[in-house]
């Protein structure tokens, strides 16, 4: 059924893009890249409601809140009253998203953004309903100059190992290929040792240990930055990687995996962390 409203979004942009900018004035976004995408093709102001995920900038985690991107309210959503709604394309559940796109509000779906690809497709999709195309433009040659300057910090070095846990949701599940996780690893010179599978999967110790990595890095939710090595494993069910030699560091989530216009300075910010802790032991 997913499938079956999606298109709608994805495929009719060129069609509606200029009617939807100039008509709407009432926002909801759905999902943080989304979010941050249309904060910072300065239109933040016509933002009048987010879902739990749209952490960043402050100001949109200061709006009503409508659910998480995967389990939003379609009747809190519509009590809104907005003009159009943007969305990723992991809306759900399916009922509510398309109760959403039955409900006689605009419904835009944008592909989720997981690698430098899509994340330069979202950005074009959200500007061409906001008719926003050249400052896209811009926005899209920083994030490419920042991706570029990750690159270079690994020139000739081999590329670490790295395991990439999320700390929520039931922690140890691992970034596998197609993940956020795994495409800013990619962008930041990290050699993923589970990319031998597709999404995240729930990992042993044992199974961790086998790989040897370099790293451990743990995406966090805000407010566990600062959150001990020992924590951190707990968290994540690996206690016995505290006594061994390998580097565990805490990642807040909203920035390092939100694939925005922040990606590019999130990539160099890990290629930094990656090669010059190397570096150092």
């Amino acid at each position: 059924m997913r499938q079956g409203f999606n298109f709608i979004a994805v495929w009719v942009l060129s069609l509606c893009a200029a009617p939807l900018a100039s008509a709407a004035n009432r926002l909801v976004t759905l999902g943080g890249p989304v979010t941050e995408i249309v904060y910072a093709l300065g239109h933040g102001d016509e933002v009048i409601a987010t879902d739990q995920s749209s952490t960043y900038p402050a100001a949109a985690a200061e709006l009503p809140q409508v659910g998480y991107i995967r389990a939003i309210s379609a009747e809190g959503v519509l009590a809104q009253e907005p003009d159009l709604i943007l969305a990723t394309d992991d809306l759900g559940p399916p009922a509510a998203a398309e109760q959403l796109a039955q409900g006689g509000v605009e419904l835009v779906q944008i592909p989720t953004p997981r690698d430098r690809e899509t994340l330069y497709a979202a950005i074009r999709a959200v500007a061409e309903v906001l008719g926003e195309e050249a400052n896209a433009a811009e926005m899209i040659k920083g994030i490419s100059q920042d991706f570029a300057e990750a690159a270079k910090i690994g020139n000739g070095h081999e590329a670490p190992r790295v395991v990439f846990l999320l700390a929520h949701f039931g922690g140890g599940r691992a970034a596998g290929r197609g993940t956020m996780g795994d495409g800013m690893l990619q962008l930041a010179g990290g050699q993923n040792v589970f990319g031998d599978f597709e999404g995240y999967k729930q990992v042993s110790e044992e199974a961790v240990l086998q790989e040897n990595p370099d790293f451990v890095l743990v995406g966090v939710m805000p407010g566990m930055e600062d959150a001990s090595r020992d924590r951190l494993l707990a968290t994540v069910n690996l206690p016995t990687l505290a006594e061994l030699p390998v580097e565990v560091v805490p990642l807040e989530i909203s920035y390092y995996l939100s694939f925005g216009p922040r990606a590019g300075k999130a990539a160099r910010d890990m290629a930094e962390m990656l090669y010059e802790t190397s570096d150092t032991e």
